[in-house]
């Protein structure tokens, strides 16, 4: 079996502790000292759970190991307490055991052909609490309030059961890809769900709450779609292939409000955060010269030389425009995993990511403007804005085959990143400091 792994997100608890997962194939060692951690997956992708120091030496690690086809962990947050939920999907197996403890077991249901949302407990220490799985559903991103109850964004493609109690069904159809979001009490028991769906491509791509309480959701949709299902109507229509959108809900699950990107040009919202005003910062992508930023009647059209790329930007909460800065970063295809944003203290953005491109024009309609370069099929990159929009700094870093940044966390002074690379990657900032390791690897900085 081909070795590798991959962090997909990371978290930081209340101690300045490191968090990360992901998923992994054949044997890793998640020991980076001199010691030895060594897990082995059945499946062709097993997931890990791995715990640093504030300094990044090794405290414990955990794996959720099956023979299930993937055990694929999407986000993980960290309660005050310590303790850390896992969110994600899995497949291809007959039962998923839950439990990372070797000598002890919780499954949850499965079959060979049904993908499954799971939701997963570990204390600080690793060690399980409780988990649930709900029929149909992949986990993407999630978000405690102060109260401890959980807020998640979920996909479905083909039957969900919008009810994750084992003992009742209530099943639902998708269109095509639709999205959910979903209320849970810190124990884990449903308080509510809504499903949002169009007749095209309807995806949500990134979660937060504002100081109200209220949840914010971004994404991207394909075809008109209600926000307000079952109630009086909220239908917004893309112009392009895909379009942005932002949508805030109560806490009781009530649609509020939704604003959309506008232009004939392809755009997605990937990821999202929110201020003490309840700005929305977000980070997405576009492709193509016909982007309106502006979801009002006013126009907010892209800058000279801008053909496509990432764009970052804020935005009052009911959408209109404070700022943007679109790159000249032309790139095909994406996931929603290609950009990250973390708010700092200030309210300073922090944006990381891969890149593709030979010559990336963060500022494409000043001459002197700034370029990162990438040197290898990916390179990784980091740009930094205060909250009037001014670049602070930017910089790639650059490796001999493929290397991106996953999550990006900033508190107080530091910034976190949590990143994956292949062969080699550059990662100092004023002399080198390379990492070597062949194959697929992960790193923490």
């Amino acid at each position: 079996m081909l070795n590798f792994f991959e962090i997909w997100d990371g978290a930081l608890d209340a101690e300045g502790n490191l968090i990360s997962i992901g998923y992994f194939g054949g044997t890793m060692d998640l020991e980076q000292g001199l010691g030895v951690y060594p897990l082995t997956a059945e499946g062709v992708g097993n997931a890990f759970i791995q715990k640093t120091d504030s300094t990044g030496d090794f405290v414990w690690a955990r794996g959720i190991i099956d023979s299930c086809t993937l055990i694929a962990p999407y986000t993980v947050v960290t309660r005050p307490n310590g303790s850390i939920l896992i969110g994600g999907y899995y497949y291809g197996c007959d039962s998923l055991d839950a439990n990372p403890d070797p000598l002890d077991s919780y499954y949850l249901k499965a079959d060979s052909s049904t993908v499954r949302m799971f939701l997963i407990e570990l204390d600080e220490n690793g060690l399980f609490q409780w988990a649930f799985e709900q029929k149909g559903g992949a986990c993407k991103r999630m978000v405690l309030d102060k109260a401890g109850n959980i807020y998640l964004i979920g996909i479905f493609d083909g039957e969900l059961d919008r009810d994750p109690d084992p003992n009742v069904q209530d099943l639902i159809n998708s269109n095509d890809r639709d999205f959910f979001i979903e209320k849970l009490d810190p124990s884990g028991n449903q308080l509510w769900i809504k499903v949002i769906q169009g007749q095209g491509f309807t995806d949500a791509n990134s979660i937060a709450l504002n100081t109200n309480g209220e949840v914010v959701v971004a994404g991207h949709i394909e075809q008109s779609v209600n926000f307000n299902p079952g109630g009086p109507s909220m239908v917004v229509s893309p112009n392009a292939a895909y379009n942005g959108y932002v949508f805030t809900l109560d806490s009781m699950g009530n649609s509020k409000n939704v604003f959309l990107l506008q232009g004939t040009s392809p755009s997605r919202i990937l990821d999202l955060e929110t201020d003490d005003q309840d700005n929305c910062y977000m980070v997405g992508w576009y492709n193509g010269t016909d982007v309106d930023f502006d979801p009002g009647l006013a126009v907010l059209p892209l800058v000279a030389n801008a053909t496509g790329g990432y764009f970052v930007m804020k935005t009052s909460e009911t959408g209109s425009p404070i700022w943007v800065h679109p790159y000249d970063h032309p790139l095909g295809s994406i996931d929603f995993r290609a950009a990250d944003l973390s708010l700092g203290k200030d309210n300073i953005s922090y944006i990381g990511g891969w890149l593709a491109h030979r010559l990336v024009y963060l500022e494409p309609d000043n001459p002197n403007g700034p370029i990162l370069h990438n040197n290898g099929s990916e390179s990784m990159f980091q740009a930094v804005y205060d909250s009037l929009g001014t670049l602070i700094w930017a910089k790639d870093y650059q490796g001999n085959s493929v290397a991106a940044s996953r999550k990006l966390i900033s508190k107080g002074n530091h910034l976190y990143t949590f990143g994956y690379f292949a062969n080699s990657i550059d990662l100092g900032t004023t002399v080198p400091f390379t990492l070597n390791e062949s194959g697929g690897n992960c790193f923490l900085m």
